[in-house]
């Protein structure tokens, strides 16, 4: 994992069947506390990437569970009938959420023949280590893990650090296995801290946008740089 997860230093038993795990202390604040930076966005795209890669047949040894993705249609409809009651109560304004049409959830739920991924299960704020500027240095709380959907794990970022964060993660996550930065590994080609910024309207090797995580170390000789890739 390219963020820290607990490691058991000692173990046992209190009584039978009640065991306890001491853990080595990562370093860091509950992610209740402090704002998640940029670099923080791409600490947790590493952590979803890094998810993803794990096999289904080496979590599956570890004993994770399964667990069937959630029937988007059924809370759709769930949504839509607490939007006319709100509506009602002129608390609401339901004309947004009638877009998410029956057809459009469908097509944002799981697609047939889909692989499941080894899925956190519980990114709140309050599993997330972050330093003081904003890293995020740790994740917690790994006992609810299951192989299923990865939506799961942006909608839980999405609660806790704020959706464009969540967003902007998963898809750095998505764009992770192209070409990345030969320095510290922020995908190539992606845009910096500034980031939804639109870009200049310029060829890929012209867009001055120095590495986020180690400008201008993404310059020194050898290296690919995130803006030249």
């Amino acid at each position: 994992m390219p963020v820290t997860v607990p490691t058991s230093v000692a173990h046992g038993e209190w009584a039978p069947g009640l065991t306890y795990t001491l853990d080595a202390k990562v370093a860091g604040g509950s992610g209740e506390d402090h704002d998640v930076s940029a670099l923080g966005e791409a600490d947790l795209a590493a952590l979803l990437t890094g998810l993803r890669e794990v096999s289904v047949r080496q979590a599956e040894t570890l004993g994770v569970p399964r667990a069937a993705p959630r029937p988007l249609e059924a809370l759709r409809q769930s949504a839509e009938r607490a939007g006319r009651h709100l509506a009602e109560a002129d608390e609401f304004d339901p004309a947004r959420p009638e877009r998410l049409t029956g057809a459009a959830a469908a097509q944002l739920g799981v697609q047939p023949g889909a692989a499941p991924v080894l899925v956190h299960h519980g990114l709140t704020g309050e599993h997330l280590v972050v330093a003081v500027d904003g890293r995020v240095r740790g994740v917690l709380g790994w006992g609810d893990a299951v192989l299923g959907d990865p939506a799961e794990d942006i909608a839980a970022l999405a609660l806790c650090v704020g959706s464009p964060a969540a967003v902007r993660a998963a898809t750095l996550a998505a764009t992770a296995p192209g070409p990345v930065c030969a320095a510290c590994g922020w995908p190539a080609a992606t845009p910096s801290s500034t980031w939804p910024t639109p870009w200049p309207a310029a060829p890929p090797h012209r867009r001055a946008h120095p590495c986020p995580r180690c400008a201008p170390g993404c310059a020194a000789p050898g290296n690919r740089s995130c803006w030249s890739a």
